[in-house]
């Protein structure tokens, strides 16, 4: 049940939510039981959900578990650079607009 409520959480907090919504929770419970029926195929799920795979099977172990290291450094690599060329300026307070939104959901 922990891990539903921090894949709703998480799901409001992609969509720049402070706010859960009834979605999210439905968003979250999808990917937990397609998880489920990824993992477990010869069982079959209670919702009729079945596994999405969004990497081919004879591609999985290239980016999935422990021997995507070189993937995930590329990506970590990539998204740096694309937090460096987005850091928003500073406004004449010194703040950001990132600094000002987290400030203001507290």
């Amino acid at each position: 049940m922990e891990a539903i409520v921090c894949l709703t959480k998480a799901s409001a907090k992609l969509s720049l939510r402070s706010i859960v919504t009834k979605y999210d929770a439905l968003m979250a419970i999808l990917l937990y039981e397609e998880n489920l029926s990824a993992l477990f195929p010869h069982v079959m799920s209670p919702l009729g959900v079945e596994p999405v795979f969004h990497v081919r099977h004879e591609h999985r172990d290239a980016v999935i578990g422990p021997n995507c290291d070189h993937f995930m450094t590329q990506f970590e690599q990539r998204l740096n650079e694309f937090i460096i060329q987005s850091r928003p300026k500073r406004d004449s307070n010194g703040w950001n607009k990132l600094q000002m939104f987290s400030q203001n959901e507290e």
